[in-house]
């Protein structure tokens, strides 16, 4: 029986959780069409649509691109500050900055790529019909025919190709578990550095 699930730990290939930089701390977004509508069944969330070519830039530099994007937000944990703090001072509202900094991501509850998603982070790619990005359990879901490489660029760079059916990255430990089928069964390259040593020719004697 053919293996559905893969594991693998590339503590070099996805380099979010290695960085700084958190990557979710500053998002732009860029598309020819957006809509923002209250969702039917809960008055506190928002839904935000993005449509065609769409171009996401992330804190870290990470770039991701798709011809849709959904954003659903959770407006019971928005906090927003009014001209009330005035009367408090400059410091106190600066303390209410600092305080509510760690949170400021606690609202968004699903980020939704679809369609030719396309995800570049310096030498790294990745490709997938859709990419389902939840910040709570920091995991990115990369669901249809997902291509992922790594390319050398630093000396410790293994190139890296892999194709599959769906890829779950956790973005705290750098853990992807590929999931394939008989049908369709994970592929993996790695391209190994080898020093073939050609053997000397003699010199004739003079």
């Amino acid at each position: 029986m053919l293996n559905k699930k893969l594991i693998l730990i590339f503590i070099y290939f996805i380099a979010c959780s290695l960085n700084a930089i958190d990557p979710f701390s500053h998002i732009k977004i860029t598309s020819n069409k957006a809509v923002c509508e209250k969702a039917k069944d809960n008055s506190h969330t928002f839904i935000f649509n993005y449509l065609e070519k769409v171009n996401v830039i992330l804190a870290d530099g990470s770039q991701i691109t798709s011809e849709s994007l959904e954003i659903i937000l959770d407006n019971k944990s928005v906090k927003v500050l009014d001209d009330s703090g005035k009367k408090h001072g400059r410091k106190n509202r600066e303390n209410k900055l600092k305080e509510n900094k760690s949170s400021d991501l606690s609202h968004i509850k699903q980020i939704t790529f679809k369609n030719n998603v396309q995800i570049s982070n310096q030498n790294r790619r990745a490709q997938s019909d859709s990419a389902i990005i939840n910040l709570f359990d920091n995991t990115c879901l990369l669901v249809g025919n997902v291509k992922i490489k790594q390319t050398k660029v630093a000396q410790n760079d293994v190139p890296v190709d892999i194709q599959s059916t769906q890829a779950l990255i956790n973005l705290k430990t750098s853990q992807i578990t590929l999931l394939g089928s008989s049908q369709e069964p994970v592929s993996t390259v790695i391209e190994l550095n080898k020093n073939v040593m050609s053997p000397k020719k003699k010199q004739p004697q003079k």
